[in-house]
């Protein structure tokens, strides 16, 4: 079973209402849980079974105006830490998979943060993940083999949180006449 991240919602604190926040809630963190709930309970009768929670870098790096998303991914990440609890020791295993930007998701430019400018440049591969890139990890991830993984919260970004700028060589240092 695979349940994918929250639905992407962009407004500022100001801005949310109840309305917003309660459908925030049942679309991300509730609807993970009502999953999590029917497949760990089928999975654990029938003695094995793996939940995916397929999510977004955002439950590490907010982008601003857009906390209902990020609270709604850091929910479901620590909903698998504990489902991995409850249902773990009766064979069912659970795993938390942060995935990167791609080509094809939604814009979420904000003037807060820049992590939306520039993506695929920011990628060491200096290009997006290709569609379908995450596949070997999720098949990695089912069979029992796995399972010293289970529970685990896996960040499969291409790279992207970990991306500090180009750095300029030792040669390029000393042609500016700068120290490296």
């Amino acid at each position: 079973m695979i349940h994918p991240a929250p639905p992407l919602f962009t407004r500022g604190f100001e801005d949310v209402t109840e309305e917003d926040f309660a459908r925030a809630a049942d679309d991300g963190p509730v609807a993970a849980w009502c999953v999590t709930k029917v497949f760990g309970g089928l999975f654990r009768e029938k003695g094995g079974g793996v939940i995916i929670y397929l999510n977004s870098i955002h439950a590490e790096k907010p982008v601003g105006r857009g906390f209902l998303f990020s609270a709604g991914c850091a929910a479901v990440q620590a909903l698998q830490r504990e489902a991995n609890q409850d249902y773990g020791p009766r064979g069912v295993r659970t795993y938390f998979v942060q995935r990167g930007i791609s080509a094809d998701d939604p814009d979420a430019a904000s003037d807060v943060s820049a992590q939306y400018f520039g993506v695929a440049q920011r990628y060491p591969s200096r290009r997006y993940p290709e569609r379908g890139s995450l596949n070997g990890l999720l098949d990695f991830l089912t069979p029992p083999e796995a399972a010293p993984l289970m529970g685990a919260d896996l960040r499969a970004d291409g790279g992207l949180t970990m991306y500090y700028g180009w750095r300029r060589g030792a040669e390029d240092a000393a042609a500016d006449g700068r120290r490296t």
